[in-house]
């Protein structure tokens, strides 16, 4: 499960998700972070222990700075 989440690259989102993920029980199993430049776009690759739903996704999607998200499953 690869939970990969697409952001603004600014101080915060990595902790607002790590501890949005904690709230719903899901591990982290594994993290790769890119940016495409420092405080431009960013994408992260979040292997987990389980899959978020369609209603775990929709509220990370509403987290400060997250500009989509989803999950895939390999």
């Amino acid at each position: 499960n690869i939970l990969i989440l697409h952001n603004r690259d600014v101080p915060g989102v990595v902790g607002r998700l790590g501890t949005f993920l904690a709230e719903h029980k899901v591990n982290i199993a594994g993290l790769t972070l890119g940016r495409e430049k420092a405080g431009g776009q960013a994408v992260s690759f979040f292997h987990v222990d389980s899959a978020l739903d369609a209603r775990q996704l929709e509220a990370l999607r509403g987290l400060q700075d997250v500009t989509g998200a989803q999950m895939v499953r390999l």
